[in-house]
């Protein structure tokens, strides 16, 4: 008997110690192959991005918020919206010829973050031609553990944030960011949620004009930092009662 279990507790730490590795060896190999095809799509300056990000970088954010059930303003854009299959995701990053090369950045950041294995990708397709036209993900308090980002991205257990969204530049301005958010909730609300927060960053003003025109309100300005891999979040202003996103540029 203690022969048996000696060599169990052998073999629960060699399959252990073996699902680790293999972990730590695919991260490197997503890491290396995002950063080649950076440098084959993008050019060399984005490529040294990549490698420099990851050491030093830092972002400002407004934290905005929103009710599920707060109506969002009416769009003639005809969508749907789903959750992704394999083969769309494969179509997905199939139309980054289609892009600038900042666009194209933007789509292999997010064939990166999809290869990490977080699963809630929501796929937009125009009605008509049935091509995709944005892409996001959906980010629960169990992604975000999942993630090992909580500090990054504080969730109540019926809130929800969206991250990586991307809407392909020829379909920009033309109403598919309201369209899709307003089935985006409708689906989310069926999953429990009750509240949705995004992370926008302050220099994006055309995306805090949109979240302006939903009724969306600020409720804190934050600072991520990311030093050798690690990130951490610190408050610089919070508004209570929340604010627009006009008044809150004012206040800094």
């Amino acid at each position: 008997m203690i022969l048996k279990s000696s060599l169990t507790k052998l073999l629960h730490k060699k399959y252990f110690v073996s699902y680790i590795a293999t972990r730590i060896v695919k991260r490197v190999f997503t890491a290396v192959h995002f950063r080649l095809l950076v440098l084959r799509w993008c050019g060399l300056r984005y490529f040294l991005g990549t490698i420099i990000g990851p050491i030093y970088a830092q972002w400002i954010f407004l934290v905005v918020t929103a009710q599920l059930d707060q109506p969002l303003p009416p769009s003639d854009f005809r969508c749907t919206v789903s959750l992704a299959t394999s083969g769309d995701v494969k179509e997905l990053f199939n139309g980054i010829r289609t892009e600038s090369r900042k666009g194209r950045y933007e789509l292999l950041v997010r064939k990166s973050f999809h290869a990490i294995g977080i699963g809630d990708c929501y796929i937009t397709r125009a009605a008509g031609t049935k091509e995709i036209c944005a892409v996001r993900w959906l980010i629960t308090p169990e992604n975000v553990k999942k993630l090992g980002c909580e500090g990054r991205y504080p969730l109540e257990e019926d809130e929800f944030t969206t991250e990586n969204v991307y809407t392909f530049e020829r379909y920009r301005r033309s109403g598919v960011e309201i369209a899709s958010s307003n089935l985006l909730r409708e689906i989310i609300r069926k999953l429990g949620f009750q509240r949705a927060k995004a992370y926008i960053d302050e220099t994006n003003i055309s995306s805090l004009k949109m979240s302006e025109k939903s009724g969306d309100k600020v409720c804190e300005r934050v600072l991520i930092r990311r030093f050798l891999f690690h990130d951490t979040r610190k408050t610089l202003q919070r508004y209570d009662p929340p604010v627009t996103a006009s008044e809150a540029l004012e206040m800094i």
